[in-house]
């Protein structure tokens, strides 16, 4: 009888809290929403089960029954991850709960990476050093080490004051290399000082051998007495070939290059030897064939050391489709594999670029030649450079300005433009100018057209503020739009000089730098009248003059005219709000008077101005605030009804 009656409390007492956290409502699936009469919560659209509630500026979670999971008292939560944990923060410190509500961890640490496969790295407060947090809340290494990478390839790397090596997840680490730590001034690097020299340890860097994994094998080196040798290990740590080479290369088809005793082979998975050591260089194509070289000669054999290509060229570079860039005599010329002369030996230099389209030069300037031997474009251009598989941009000099300062320097001055791969102009010339600067003796006459033909290169800027161009130049062009189209640019004259000029160009964004649109062959979609345009996909553009905002098509409609003080493009509408502010007779402002405004994809206006925010959540569902509480509304602005459950 005790135990009946004590097992109704419990049920009723479970009842009652359950009652206490439920808020009166219901869930409306088309607009994942909540709806609800209880002002006292603002409730966040749902997000695969969970919405975030929030209540005197703190977060909580709540489900799509009215259950809340989880109180606000939070300063945020982000959205929640694959392994169904989101990052909770308070007071700068973070930690994670997962969909049930349940705090895996309370905000413990200032920096906290995502969760990968089940772990988390992240740094101790009291010493500076990393740990390892499991998803179940377990913390992995509670020491603490130098450095943790982020889970990778079923292991992390670590660092701590014996050397780098691997962790695994069940906790077992393996050393690897021996060194003294030093920490960089890079973010997350480790430098290793070993007899051979530093070795940089960072999940953003492949220098390190521990980072050239292939095929479930790496090379690592060891330190034995005195000497760094190279061996194998697989990525549970266990040594495949042993610590006896000078140099081994990451595996490809199953085999590596490697060095010993200043003499080069090749090797398999298990270590043994396919291709003796006797030659001076070796290069795995990963077809099974590998260019080698012979006293000074090289050629081309497969992994029975069978002649492919006999020993009869300088250089041998591979080119796609089987086929190679060879010079002989310094001339270069194209083969296949069968060795039959495709493009003659009567080239200076050769080099790919694109599409069966090669790199030439006369000695003093750069063109571009197609395999067929046809010219694509002629040597007359400073520089060539591949923008994408069927568009090339080619530049040339314009003339120079000297810099008196003591060492060699010099504005260059050129123009540049965008090519087709047939070698047919598919846009305008623009001009553009780099600052040249000679510091060391390596420079001298041609060299640079020579060796470095990209130095004399326009710097196409990315995305984002783009700096003004040239002085005398009509356009500066930024191409990187889908279809070809483009972002350019004008500025307005200034008196300054050409030093300063050009200072002032790589140094400080211009306020008078206007913007238009221009389509691949050059014509002008958008003048340039914009103080910003900005792709927001779909083909539309957000555009700005002075501090106004509208939306454009790519053919140059405006869909919404540049006169709001915000405007966007949503999922399947467009959106724009507007400030009209009311003064009294003193000339105080009184209010804002917002103005939200939703229009479809071709410009027709759905929801006329209303003083209501207007919201859209992640399907695309919209919503608006009326006297302060959140209610679905269609397209039209129609109230969606829904009876709200007790």
């Amino acid at each position: 009888m005790i135990r009946l009656f004590f097992a109704i409390a419990m049920c009723f007492l479970s009842q009652f809290c359950l009652s206490q956290n439920k808020i009166q409502g219901a869930f409306h699936s088309p607009t994942q929403s909540y709806i609800t009469k209880d002002s006292t919560y603002w409730i966040d659209f749902f997000d695969k089960g969970t919405a975030r509630i929030y209540k005197d500026g703190y977060v909580g979670l709540i489900d799509s029954t009215g259950n809340i999971l989880l109180e606000p008292r939070f300063d945020m939560i982000l959205d929640f991850q694959d392994n169904g944990l989101a990052m909770i923060g308070s007071k700068n410190e973070f930690g994670f709960v997962n969909k049930q509500g349940h705090i895996i961890k309370e905000p413990f640490t200032s920096q906290i990476g995502p969760f990968v496969d089940g772990y988390a790295v992240f740094e101790q407060r009291s010493n500076g050093k990393s740990s390892i947090l499991k998803s179940d809340g377990t913390v992995l290494f509670p020491e603490g080490l130098h450095y943790i990478s982020d889970f990778k390839d079923g292991r992390f790397i670590f660092a701590d004051e014996e050397g780098m090596g691997w962790l695994l997840p069940d906790g077992r680490k393996f050393n690897i290399i021996s060194g003294s730590f030093n920490r960089t001034k890079g973010p997350g690097a480790l430098a290793f000082t070993m007899s051979s020299g530093p070795y940089i340890c960072s999940e953003f860097n492949d220098n390190a051998p521990l980072f050239q994994f292939s095929e479930g094998l790496t090379p690592v080196p060891k330190k034995i007495k005195e000497k760094v040798y190279f061996g194998v290990i697989n990525t549970a740590g266990k040594e495949i070939i042993p610590f006896i080479y000078d140099w081994i290369e990451p595996f490809k088809g199953g085999m590596s290059v490697v060095r010993k005793k200043k003499k080069i082979g090749v090797i398999d998975r298990k270590g043994k030897t396919v291709i003796p050591f006797s030659y001076s260089n070796i290069i795995n194509t990963e077809n099974g064939l590998f260019i080698v070289e012979k006293k000074g000669k090289k050629g081309i054999i497969d992994k029975q050391e069978n002649p492919i290509i006999p020993f009869d060229y300088d250089s041998i570079i591979p080119l796609p489709g089987n086929r190679y860039i060879v010079s002989k005599n310094e001339k270069f010329g194209v083969i296949n594999e069968e060795n039959k002369v495709i493009l003659k030996y009567k080239h200076l230099y050769l080099s790919y670029l694109t599409n069966d389209i090669l790199l030439t030069t006369n000695g003093t300037n750069w063109g571009a030649i197609s395999l067929n031997g046809k010219t694509v474009l002629k040597n007359k251009y400073d520089a060539i450079t591949v923008v994408n598989d069927s568009t090339l941009l080619a530049s040339w000099n314009t003339g120079s300005i000297p810099l008196n300062t003591g060492l060699p320097r010099y504005i260059y001055l050129g123009e540049y433009a965008y090519f087709n791969t047939k070698g047919k102009p598919i846009s305008k010339n623009f001009s553009f100018s780099r600052r040249v600067e000679m510091i060391s003796d390596w420079y001298v006459e041609g060299s640079s057209v020579r060796q470095t033909p990209q130095f004399f290169l326009p710097i196409v800027p990315s995305m984002g503020e783009l700096p003004p161009p040239d002085k005398d130049a009509p356009y500066h062009i930024k191409m990187d739009l889908k279809g070809g189209y483009s972002i350019i640019g004008i500025k307005n004259e200034k008196e300054v000089s050409e030093l300063s000029l050009i200072q002032y160009r790589h140094h400080n964004p211009d306020p008078q730098f206007k913007k238009g649109l221009m389509s691949p062959s050059g014509k002008i979609i958008l003048p340039m009248e914009y103080d910003d345009i900005r792709d927001t996909g779909n083909n539309l553009f957000s555009v700005r003059k002075g501090d106004k905002w509208g939306i454009v098509r790519i053919d140059g409609k405006i869909l919404v005219p540049v006169e709001y003080n915000h405007a966007a493009v949503w999922r399947s509408v467009l959106y724009a709000f507007r400030s009209n502010p009311e003064y009294n007779e003193a000339g105080e402002m009184t209010a804002y008077n917002w103005k939200h405004t939703v229009w479809d994809m071709k410009g027709n206006i759905l929801i006329p101005p209303t003083r209501n925010h207007i919201e859209e959540n992640h399907v695309g569902a919209l919503r608006m605030r009326i006297d302060g509480k959140h209610v679905a509304i269609t397209k039209q602005g129609d109230r969606i009804l829904l009876k709200t459950g007790k």
